[in-house]
C-alpha cells in the first residue's frame, strides 16, 4: 500500500483474507469487497501498459486461481469488454503440476493461446520450469 503497489487475491473467499472480512462481517462491521475491481483494474493496468508501447508479461508461481486470475486481464479485455488485443507478450510459471493431470495449475502456454491468455506469436519464447 505504501508504495502503491496493487495486491489483489482471487479467491477472496479462499482466503485467510476471506476468513477474517467473514469475522469482521460477523461483528457487525460494515464489508466493503468488490472482486470486480479487482478484475477490471488489472485488466486496465495491462492495456494501458500496451497502449503506451509496452508489453505485458506473466510470471507465474504455482497456478490454480492465482494463474487464472493473472491470465484473464486479456480474455477480460478481448472478449468481455471488446477491445482487439492479442494477449500477453511473455509467460514464465515455476510449477510442481503436470499437464497430464488436466487441472489450470499444469495447463501449458499453448492452452492459454487458445484462450486468447497469451499471444500466439510469443508462445515459442514461453517458459515453465517444473520444480
Amino acid at each position: 500500500h505504501e508504495a502503491g503497489v496493487p495486491i489483489y487475491t482471487s479467491s477472496p473467499g479462499d482466503s485467510s483474507i476471506g476468513m477474517n472480512v467473514a469475522e469482521r462481517a460477523l461483528a457487525g462491521h460494515a464489508v466493503r469487497f468488490d472482486p470486480s475491481i479487482d478484475v477490471n483494474e488489472s485488466a486496465a493496468i495491462v492495456l494501458a501498459a500496451k497502449r503506451a508501447g509496452g508489453r505485458s508479461a506473466v510470471v507465474i508461481m504455482g497456478g490454480g486461481s492465482p494463474k487464472n486470475f493473472l491470465l484473464q486481464t486479456e480474455p477480460q479485455i478481448q472478449e468481455v469488454l471488446g477491445i482487439e488485443e492479442s494477449g500477453h507478450d511473455y509467460f514464465i510459471q515455476f510449477t510442481d503440476a503436470r499437464p497430464d493431470t488436466g487441472g489450470l495449475s499444469g495447463a501449458t502456454p499453448s492452452e492459454a493461446v487458445s484462450w486468447g491468455k497469451v499471444d500466439p506469436d510469443a508462445l515459442p519464447d514461453t517458459v515453465v520450469c517444473y520444480l
